[in-house]
This record gives structure tokens, C-alpha cells and sequence, in this order.
């Protein structure tokens, strides 16, 4: 399924239900930002308080955090379909990507834009079933957008996988067809969506301006 994924970033549990409840009204997949303010220098919402606002619609964890493993168990058990690691915060990510499956979940891994993807081995690649290209330097909202990822993106893309291609950071209105004609096939955004008046049309219109390129393929 190609697709826009609001990414629900807050590091307020009130501000983050608020965040869900408007989201669920206008679409079926979202995506949990949690950051632990040692991978990266922010912190959010903690796990334990974060999965007490889960949707009833589908939605995935990215988990900016060390020792992500620690919150696999109460993601799968509060309903979290898919759980994304960071390659740069793990030393086994082949073995921390099988405990996400035998957890029921889907395995993700996310990758930061200064990252090769000479880190991807064969080891890796094998246990993945998503991989999320940063096209920000993650920690915040509204960072500035990292073209050169679409290069990597699309190298990816030639090298054949049956691998989901995901990106996240910087999208908005303005380069969101540019995204997915590089092979982006699920584009999260954060203030594209939720720093707009109205949430719902602009979600809206960012998927039919992506959904222009992904039909035409």
C-alpha cells in the first residue's frame, strides 16, 4: 500500500492525544515518533505513556532510541503493527529485527541520512520488511529536508528488494511528488499535516498530490 503517514510527535501526553484523535478522523495509518534525548537530543512522550493514546486505526513505532528492544513487548502488546529501530543505535540489528517478528509485528529499520547503505548486510536485509530513509537529521519537527536521500533512495530502489521503501522528514506540499517519484511508497509527515489550519484537507491534498505519481507508474 502506498501511502501518507502523519508521524505523531509530541513530548506532551496531552498534546499527543489531541495529535491521535485529529489524525484517526482523517486517516488509517499513523506513525509514533519516540525519541529517548540520547540517539537523538530531544526527548518525547515516553513509550509507557505514549502506547495509553493508541488508535483503533493501524500505526507503527519509530523508536529514535538506544536499547529500543526494551519497549518491543508492551508496542506489540498495546496493538503497534510495525516497530522501526535505528541502524545507528543498535550493535544486532539482524537479531533485534527477528524479535520484532516473533512479536507479531513488522520489522523496520530506519536510516539516517549520512548513513551508507554499505551498513545494509545481507544479514539485515533478510529480516527487514521496511526501511525508512531519514531525509532529516532526526530530532525535531520541522528540520530542512536532505536531498541527496533520494539519490540513496533510488539506488535502493535499482538494487531489487522486496523491501517497503519509507522516508521521513521534510516533506511537504512543495516536494511531496518529488519524494515519490524517487520510489518513496509511504511518506510520513509531521508539520505538513499538523501545522496547518486545516489537517485533514491538507493530508488530503498531499495524497492525491503523491497518489498523481504513484498511478502513473
Amino acid at each position: 500500500m502506498r501511502r501518507i503517514v502523519p508521524a505523531i510527535l509530541s513530548d506532551d501526553l496531552d498534546a499527543m492525544k489531541k495529535m491521535v484523535k485529529e489524525a484517526e478522523s482523517f486517516c488509517s495509518w499513523m506513525q509514533y515518533d519516540i525519541m529517548d534525548k540520547i540517539f537523538v537530543p530531544s526527548e518525547s512522550v515516553k513509550v509507557k505513556d505514549a502506547v495509553k493514546t493508541a488508535p483503533a486505526c493501524g500505526w507503527e513505532a519509530h523508536l529514535m532510541t538506544v536499547h529500543p528492544e526494551k519497549h518491543f513487548r508492551a508496542l506489540a502488546k498495546a496493538g503497534c503493527r510495525r516497530i522501526i529501530i535505528h541502524v545507528e543505535a543498535v550493535d544486532d540489528a539482524p537479531k533485534l529485527l527477528k524479535k520484532i517478528k516473533a512479536l507479531g509485528c513488522e520489522a523496520g529499520l530506519a536510516i539516517n541520512p549520512d548513513t551508507p547503505l554499505s551498513v545494509l548486510t545481507p544479514e539485515i536485509l533478510a529480516e527487514m520488511d521496511y526501511i525508512l530513509f531519514m531525509s532529516v537529521y532526526p530530532g525535531y519537527y520541522g528540520r530542512p529536508f536532505v536531498p541527496e536521500v533520494l539519490d540513496k533512495m533510488r539506488e535502493f530502489k535499482t538494487q531489487g528488494h522486496d523491501i517497503i521503501i519509507g522516508i521521513d522528514g521534510g516533506v511537504k506540499l512543495a516536494n511531496v511528488k518529488e519524494v515519490a517519484d524517487a520510489g518513496a511508497e509511504e511518506i510520513c509527515v509531521g508539520s505538513a499535516v499538523f501545522a496547518q489550519a486545516d489537517k485533514a484537507a491538507a493530508f488530503k491534498t498531499l495524497t492525491e498530490t503523491a497518489m498523481s505519481s504513484w498511478n502513473a507508474k
